[in-house]
């Protein structure tokens, strides 16, 4: 009887932390269908979203997050996501993804790129001029996924509407929470350990990847003869794999997975955008989920304006055009080659059509094809 009591004369405050954790879990809860699609995109899955603001040094943002200079989408047809993974530092994007959602197609393609691809000395990145360290270097005054979604606008021609992001600890954890994801690896990789700090072999063959394992995986690179491209494509199977698993799953086991993560995933998402997006998702299926790479080749150059020799992946800027005025860009306007602020660290007598990248095609596709 006295903890009956007890419950019901919660504190003001005491009801408000309730309110404000069962709003959490209803977010959580819808998202879990949303995951259907999205885990495909995001190596977390959206469900994990916990609607919180994004955290930049230890302080909460301006709301807004100054996206007022931010192009996003002018047609209510497609919506465009950013999706991107952190490493430890939270200053690097090992993952990137831009996933366009065809509310009117019922499809979704997804562009992945490559931590390595060159951007240019114009955009503050540390000198290096690669494109996953954009994110760690915001202009006075921006946030971090700010100065990215600049970048995806400006350098890869591409609106933004929303954006996720997850950390290394919370990939781990929701790998760990489903018990682990299967793989068949086609050769052997010595990988590196980021929790023990150990290095050891997986594959070949299939293995059970738990969450430190899989984060070895996804991160790995040093095996492919395509470098950068071996990781981007090893990431796209362990995402398809991962979704796969998590459509097996009831709501309640996905609602308990979501708890797992809720601190290492961060968006702009709220329940309003979520409940647009749930009606539609029911009923998109692998057969209209894309994968793109970026069509380019990698190389090891110093660029103008930089002090040292590293390795990148260059644009095809041509080809990129065309393949993001096809599949990524159904609604917009169509961009020219001159309407984006690619440079090409390749010479014309270099050039390779195609090289080091892999055609798009639908899960089911890219699975016919593995």
């Amino acid at each position: 009887m006295a903890n009956k009591n007890k419950s019901i004369n919660l504190s003001s405050a005491g009801k408000r932390r309730r309110k404000k954790h069962n709003k959490k879990l209803i977010i959580i809860n819808i998202l879990a269908t949303l995951t259907l699609v999205i885990s495909a995109v995001s190596l977390t899955g959206m469900f994990l979203l916990d609607y919180r603001p994004l955290q930049q040094g230890g302080e909460s943002e301006d709301p807004n997050l100054g996206f007022e200079d931010i192009r996003a989408s002018n047609h209510n047809g497609v919506s465009y996501f950013l999706v991107t993974g952190l490493d430890e530092s939270e200053n690097l994007t090992d993952v990137i993804m831009v996933v366009c959602f065809d509310h009117d197609k019922n499809e979704a393609s997804v562009l992945q790129i490559p931590r390595d691809t060159f951007v240019g000395t114009e955009i503050r990145t540390g000198n290096t001029a690669k494109v996953n360290a954009v994110y760690g270097h915001p202009r006075d005054g921006e946030s971090k996924i700010k100065a990215l979604m600049r970048c995806i606008n400006d350098y890869f021609g591409l609106p933004v509407d929303h954006y996720v992001t997850f950390t290394l600890k919370g990939f781990r954890n929701v790998v760990d929470a489903v018990g682990g994801v299967e793989m068949t690896l086609d050769h052997r990789m010595l990988v590196g350990n980021s929790v023990s700090d150990e290095h050891y072999y997986l594959g070949p063959g299939t293995v059970l990847l738990d969450g430190a394992d899989a984060e070895s995986f996804v991160r790995h690179r040093n095996s492919y003869v395509m470098g950068d491209l071996g990781r981007v494509k090893a990431q796209r199977d362990f995402v398809i794999a991962f979704a796969k698993k998590l459509m097996n799953m009831g709501a309640g086991d996905m609602m308990s997975i979501a708890q797992t993560c809720f601190d290492e995933v961060t968006s702009d998402l709220s329940i309003g955008d979520v409940l647009d997006y749930v009606g539609e998702v029911r009923e998109l299926n692998f057969d209209n989920i894309y994968f793109y790479s970026l069509p380019g080749q990698s190389i090891t150059t110093r660029p103008d304006g930089l002090r040292q020799k590293l390795s990148y992946f260059s644009i095809h800027k041509s080809e990129y055009v065309e393949m993001i005025n096809e599949h990524f860009l159904p609604y917009a306007d169509k961009v020219t080659a001159s309407d984006l602020k690619i440079t090409e660290l390749h010479d014309s007598d270099d050039y390779e059509s195609g090289a080091d990248a892999y055609e798009g095609g639908s899960v089911t596709d890219i699975e016919s094809e593995d």
